[in-house]
């Protein structure tokens, strides 16, 4: 398999969630609406990422014991982004995390949509895959990370111009496919009775729409799509 290593980048922004059950979506949707802009290329879209860790699940323990430092590794393609011939944009990216700032390594490559939907998480191609290319995202090459469930769910994206301010609202989150070999166990299928908004901006300015979400029942917290998705797996088996 041919990978093409296009680019690599590196960010650091502020970000918040705030966090509802899945029913307050359409409110939250109206609400961004009103408020800010649709995103000029892709206002809306799925994402899907492989998300990985090690055997221990240290990055899953990481965020369980509330470390102010956390690394969190994933590959991710855009439902919106797949070529004619078979393949996708896909992009490897390492998040390392200092309290509610973040710095995000990420590596763009060309990848065939049937390897990254179809092939069982469990076969050895994604392992060989992320040891080949974790190198270029400054974590150490010794560790050995392991494909661990795909996470996938529906994005709105918006731009708030009061406080400049990138948005999204991510809902029907789910776990479509979990490595069978690691958690034998655990369901075939798992979603999240959540929805999610989130803003991203250098500076940390609160958004004027902030407490009127706050008031309609969305709590400003920590959360982590892979870490309820972990919890999920790790109490049922």
């Amino acid at each position: 398999m041919n990978f093409f290593l296009k680019s690599l980048e590196g960010n650091l922004v502020n970000e918040r969630k705030l966090i509802a059950p899945a029913n307050q979506k359409d409110f939250a949707a109206d609400l961004l609406s009103t408020y800010c802009f649709a995103d000029d290329y892709f206002p809306v879209g799925k994402i899907r990422s492989i998300y990985f860790d090690s055997y221990d699940l240290s990055s899953y323990d990481e965020k369980r014991n509330g470390d102010n430092l956390k690394v969190k590794l994933r590959l991710r393609w855009y439902g919106e982004a797949t070529n004619s011939d078979g393949t996708t944009r896909a992009f490897l990216e390492a998040k390392h995390r200092l309290g509610s700032a973040r710095r995000k390594l990420r590596q763009e490559y060309l990848l065939p949509v049937d390897w990254l939907e179809k092939t069982p998480l469990e076969d050895a191609s994604f392992s060989d895959f992320i040891q080949k290319e974790v190198h270029n995202l400054d974590l150490l090459e010794a560790f050995y990370w392991t494909p661990t469930v795909i996470i996938a769910y529906d994005r709105m994206r918006f731009f708030c111009p009061h406080s400049k301010s990138r948005v999204a609202l991510d809902y029907n989150i789910c776990c479509p496919k979990i490595n069978r070999v690691r958690f034998a166990y655990a369901p075939e299928r798992i979603d999240l009775d959540t929805v999610v908004c989130e803003f991203k901006n250098p500076g940390g300015t609160p958004p004027s729409w902030l407490e009127t979400l706050t008031i309609a029942g969305f709590r400003v917290k920590s959360f982590s799509k892979y870490g309820s998705i972990m919890d999920s797996i790790l109490q049922r088996i």
